[in-house]
């Protein structure tokens, strides 16, 4: 029976040194960047990303993709200062507009009830035009620490979950301008 014990008692310290020991050969932070052209000016694309209270309809962070997920919009939705609220179960979120311009895009701060600070950039950049439709390059950036031993193993599924948001939130984008 001791011996039993001890070899449990070994494991566990094993696994535990091998899952604090890997956190620290993983990254700090991360960061997650996707693109597209979309058709159409930066006016048109800053007319749906530069207003927060739009971003339900277009990008997957809604009530439709995340059932109970119950958003509002404190004071501004457009532009600098804008500030976007949602709450999710028992989780709360804040995202505030912290840049805007027209013709560039914005950036911003995601704040997630215990969670880290995500500072996320929007940009646009016009392109040659396909035709005579208008293209711009719209590149979306999120990036954030990543602390203690489990958010830096959490960190290996951002790329995939996150990174795939930002695919379908730029679908959403194109498909609303050029619908």
């Amino acid at each position: 029976m001791k011996k039993f014990i001890l070899a449990g008692g070994i494991l566990v310290l094993i696994l535990t040194l091998v899952l604090v020991g890997g956190s620290l050969l993983l990254p700090g932070e991360f960061a997650i960047e996707r693109s597209a052209a979309i058709t159409g000016t930066p006016a048109q694309i800053y007319a749906l990303a530069g207003h927060l209270d739009t971003w339900p309809e277009w990008t997957p962070w809604n009530g439709e993709s995340y059932a109970g997920m119950e958003i509002s919009f404190p004071g501004r939705t457009e532009g600098l200062g804008a500030v976007q609220v949602w709450t999710l179960g028992e989780t709360t979120g804040r995202l505030e507009v912290t840049s805007a311009e027209e013709a560039r895009g914005l950036s911003y701060d995601l704040a997630i009830e215990g969670g880290p600070r995500i500072e996320g950039i929007i940009s646009f950049e016009a392109g040659p035009s396909e035709g005579e439709a208008p293209v711009t390059r719209v590149r979306w950036q999120q990036r954030g620490p990543l602390d203690g031993v489990f958010a830096r193993w959490i960190g290996l599924t951002l790329e995939r979950s996150l990174g795939g948001d930002l695919e379908k939130a730029l679908a959403g984008l194109e498909a609303r301008i050029g619908g």
